[in-house]
């Protein structure tokens, strides 16, 4: 299964999303990999923890529903990412990580 986002560049831009990275995640489901592809390159998640959740959260007047994640890359990279629980978009959360 992949899972592909919308840059926020193509989509309304929302005053918090503007920190935001379009991220590509996808699952293999015959190995049980996650893989997530930031600037291009493909990388293992090793692990991914629901954070918390942000519901009703109006940005520019449209309601945004996120649900942040914790994750650990195989090169043992952290990065915040969410997902937009309305669009199904991946974001990598800039301002929660650098």
């Amino acid at each position: 299964m992949t899972t592909q986002v919308r840059n926020h560049f193509e989509s309304p831009v929302h005053p918090k999303l503007r920190e935001t990275q379009g991220i590509e995640i996808r699952e293999d489901h015959l190995t049980g990999d996650t893989w997530i592809n930031i600037s291009g390159n493909w990388t293992r998640i090793v692990t991914m923890k629901n954070l918390w959740n942000i519901d009703g959260e109006w940005m520019n007047d449209q309601l945004i529903i996120k649900m942040r994640f914790g994750i650990t890359t195989a090169s043992g990279q952290t990065l915040t990412v969410f997902r937009d629980l309305i669009e199904g978009s991946w974001y990598r959360d800039i301002s929660l990580t650098t």
